[in-house]
């Protein structure tokens, strides 16, 4: 019984680290080589390979909008789409969707 409990328990953990590092893991698309490129939902071979070639003619992407102009088949809604997945551009990055958390200033303290 004692097993079953540890082995069930190390799968969830093992589940839950592998869904943990896969919603947080980033791709810098003007780092990536095309297998990287490729470990992102929704780029495949052929999207990774348009990727590469043209930032390694024309240089980096400025930014998500930069990128769905210059590579043929992304739209903004596909950039957008892939930022959600983890594509990012440069070591900045802002998060894909708004929060909704408010975050309240601390009075200062009197000295």
């Amino acid at each position: 019984m004692l097993k079953n409990l540890l082995f069930i328990v190390s799968i969830l953990t093992l589940i839950f680290t592998s869904v943990i590092h896969s919603a947080y893991a980033q791709v810098d698309v003007n780092a990536a080589n095309v297998a990287t490129l490729q470990s992102i939902k929704g780029i495949n071979s052929v999207k990774a390979e348009a990727i590469v070639k043209e930032r390694d003619t024309h240089g980096p992407y400025q930014d998500l909008a930069d990128l769905a102009a210059r590579v043929k088949g992304l739209g903004q809604k596909s950039v957008t789409k892939l930022q959600q997945q983890g594509l990012v551009i440069g070591a900045t990055v802002k998060p894909p969707v708004k929060s909704n958390i408010a975050v309240k200033s601390r009075p200062a303290e009197k000295k």
